[in-house]
């Protein structure tokens, strides 16, 4: 409403006057101000929240620090730094139409932000290796990913990191307030050969890493769906022709039905997070690596497109935590259970849920998870196989079914349905 509200009395005052005149321009640059003040606001708002809520769960639920959300973590922390403490400066240069604070902080928080995007796209480029390697070769992900090897991976990272950002303060480059972005950031034209560097090192690299991690995560997907069709095939090959065995080719097709959904289900998975992987990075950076090159180059760039830029990477502090996390079951369940603890004790009321539940790990979890369901997919495989066999074929639900453990209890239900009858 309030935006709805500026934008009509600026164009009613350009309609009145002189369009080409400077008022009106000026108008209409304080409507794009509030626009981004409003839009940085409710970023502010949403990433606090949700790179908090993530981080305050990792704090109190220590058991589900697994290596993948040690990297899970770094990356959210990132997120967090500059949410904290980049965004608010540019909301008080937004507001001010300059930067009113001194070169020393303009350089403290170039460094920062430079820090920041440069450990960002390391994060990234570890949780994207972490997976593939976690898909393509999971018997062996947990000897080579162990917690002191991801340690050290993300110190190693973090030291790459600070290496990148303080060559701009030592004179190799410089660090200056743009009035586009309306923060302090690095100059890409003071030295060519450091930006070319550093675009390389920090965009290029990593893009073409997680590229292919993703890709051959997609392509072993695809193959894996593919030779499970082959092996479990469709109704038309399944049925017998035969009479006699038109119980047993019901159940076989039923527990092809069962494997084929499940496997469908997968593909569906993994196909949706890597869109939404790829979406995030397209909208959030190919933009600012756009403008980057557009200013290597010489090329100039407008101030609506400066300001998308550095919105997009705000922007990218609250589109992390929600792939990278809140998509996960585990954490779901978690960051629930966090809040309902929350506003139970704000309520006064005791939680629902039990304390004996907070020493159970992520990984116990999932692990219990996948026993349980790879136990029923090779019942139903051991089924689908009897089901060739001439003979009635009765094929359990996969609830357990209550039998009759001792002759008398067999012959008290059989005394109990006769005298029903």
């Amino acid at each position: 409403m309030i935006l709805r509200h500026l934008m009509t009395e600026t164009e009613t005052n350009c309609n009145n006057s002189d369009p080409n005149s400077s008022s009106c321009g000026e108008d209409m640059h304080s409507v794009g101000l509030s626009l981004k003040a409003l839009s940085l606001g409710i970023i502010f708002i949403v990433s606090m929240v949700m790179n908090g809520t993530v981080c305050l769960v990792f704090y109190k639920k220590t058991q589900l620090l697994s290596v993948s959300n040690t990297f899970v973590l770094n990356l959210i922390c990132c997120q967090l730094a500059i949410c904290v403490i980049i965004l608010p400066f540019s909301l008080a240069s937004i507001f001010s139409s300059k930067w009113i604070f001194n070169d020393i902080w303009c350089h403290i928080e170039g460094f920062i932000l430079t820090f920041c995007i440069a450990e960002t796209q390391f994060s990234l480029t570890i949780i994207a290796v972490d997976r593939n390697y976690a898909i393509i070769n999971s018997l062996r992900y947990p000897n080579v990913f162990t917690i002191k090897r991801g340690h050290i991976a993300i110190a190693v990272s973090w030291a790459t990191s600070v290496a990148i950002s303080i060559p701009p303060l030592a004179g190799l480059s410089a660090y200056s307030y743009s009035p586009d972005e309306n923060t302090c950031t690095l100059d890409w034209n003071c030295s060519l050969e450091f930006s070319v560097m550093f675009l390389s090192i920090c965009f290029i690299f990593p893009l073409l890493i997680q590229s292919w991690c993703y890709l051959t995560i997609f392509h072993a997907a695809m193959n894996h769906t593919k030779r499970n069709t082959r092996v479990f095939p469709s109704r038309s090959t399944t049925v017998g022709t035969r009479d006699t065995l038109s119980d047993s080719s019901e159940s076989v097709e039923l527990s092809t039905h069962v494997i084929q959904v499940s496997y469908k289900s997968m593909e569906c998975k993994a196909m949706r997070t890597i869109l939404f992987i790829a979406c995030s990075y397209a909208i959030c950076w190919v933009p600012y690596m756009v403008c980057a090159v557009y200013r290597l180059v010489g090329l100039s760039i407008t101030y609506d497109l400066g300001s998308f830029t550095i919105v997009m990477i705000f922007f990218n502090t609250a589109v992390d935590p929600l792939i990278y996390a809140f998509m996960n079951r585990i954490m779901r369940f978690e960051i629930y259970k966090f809040y309902c603890d929350s506003l139970s004790k704000v309520a006064g009321k005791t939680s629902s849920y039990d304390e004996s539940d907070d020493g159970v790990s992520s990984t116990n979890m999932s692990q219990t998870h996948s026993t349980s369901r790879a136990s029923r997919t090779s019942s139903v495989k051991s089924r689908s196989m009897k089901g060739s066999a001439p003979g009635r074929v009765e094929m359990n639900p996969i609830q357990e079914e209550i039998e009759p453990t001792s002759e008398s209890q067999k012959a008290n239900s059989t005394i109990g349905i006769k005298e029903k009858k």
